[in-house]
């Protein structure tokens, strides 16, 4: 069978959609575990500062600990099966370091950015922290796919309504409502 160039030259071109639609999915599958996590942590820790705002203290500090330990574990069961390979563990302790140095990045802008805004109420400070999320999450999509931007431009919204129409429940808002939307979308970009 002879092709055309103007036929090959198509081919290649579904070839590499179809590569590009491959990753974007697999992004959203490896994604999705850590919506849920991350949504539970949101869950737990804004709703018990609503509940129980005697010991808010507490609530972000500890889910913040579980969520990371959740997190690395499932970073490390996702990399399990590809660790055979020695090039694969070595790619798998770089991008470990890079999400590491990445995660001290973020941590020390928070720290930067609380000693320059200071002094900001709790709500403040969770609202801030919160969009900063979601417009990661709205990057991140620009580059692995228009799923992670969608859930990124919700969240802030939800965010942004809570923070400025809620007053006396904003907390509660973030827990069930914003925490709640990112759990789903972890279960929206795993069926993806």
């Amino acid at each position: 069978m002879n092709m055309s160039r103007d036929d090959a030259a198509q081919a290649l071109r579904d070839i590499g959609d179809t590569h590009d639609r491959v990753r974007s999915l697999q992004a959203y599958k490896n994604a999705a575990p850590y919506f849920m996590i991350w949504g539970a942590v949101w869950l737990i820790a804004n709703s018990a500062m609503d509940l129980l705002p005697a010991n808010k203290g507490w609530a972000w500090p500890i889910a913040s600990g579980l969520g990371v330990v959740a997190s690395v574990l499932t970073g490390w069961l996702q990399n399990r099966s590809r660790m055979a390979n020695p090039e694969s563990r070595r790619f798998g302790r770089l991008m470990g370091r890079r999400f590491g140095f990445s995660f001290l990045a973020i941590l020390g802008y928070f720290m930067a950015a609380g000693a320059i805004l200071a002094p900001l109420a709790a709500r403040e400070v969770n609202a801030f922290i919160s969009l900063f999320w979601a417009f990661a999450y709205t990057l991140a999509g620009v580059w692995a796919g228009w799923r992670m931007a969608a859930v990124g431009v919700v969240l802030a919204g939800l965010i942004l309504f809570g923070y400025f129409e809620l007053h006396s429940h904003y907390y509660l808002w973030m827990g069930m409502v914003v925490g709640g939307a990112l759990f789903l979308a972890g279960l929206w970009l795993r069926k993806a």
